[in-house]
């Protein structure tokens, strides 16, 4: 009896200790990079754990499409003139997984996200929660988090 608990405790140790992200999940059948690929809508921006509505308001029509193939489509709509304005670019992920790293194919200032490095946070089937506090571009002392859904 004492084996089976602490053969038990043991498993759940482990699989706790094997999460790459820092909110989950703690196990997943699915790699990253499955979870990854799809089309993603913003749905917050929080800076230091607070949600900026501002921010979130400028960014809200802004879509990322993540493609197996390390391909990528940002899309951002322009609510006022109904313009889009599509980014083509390339990701891959850091060597542990916990950074999506960005290459824009175009001399393209991106207005649209704080950084080229993204630290994820979370990474699920259904959300994505990255954080710019990785970034060497970063003039100011603030997190910026942004948190998906799948679309």
């Amino acid at each position: 009896m004492k084996f089976k608990v602490l053969a038990i405790l043991s498993l759940i140790f482990i699989f706790s200790a094997c999460t790459y992200y820092e909110h989950g999940p703690v196990i997943s059948f699915k790699s990253a990079k499955t979870r990854l690929s799809g089309e993603w809508e913003l749905t917050d921006v929080i800076i230091n754990d607070k949600t900026d509505a501002i921010l979130l308001e400028k960014e809200k029509n802004t879509n990322y499409t993540f493609v197996e193939n390390g391909s990528l489509v940002i899309k951002s709509t322009k609510t006022e003139r109904s313009s889009v304005n599509i980014i083509n670019g390339n990701w891959k992920f850091n060597d542990i997984k916990t950074t999506i790293i960005i290459d824009i194919e175009e001399d393209y200032q991106l207005s649209i996200i704080d950084s080229q490095e993204m630290t994820i946070l979370r990474l699920t089937d259904e959300e994505l929660w990255v954080s710019d506090e990785s970034s060497t571009e970063r003039e100011n002392c603030f997190i910026t988090e942004r948190r998906f859904k799948k679309k």
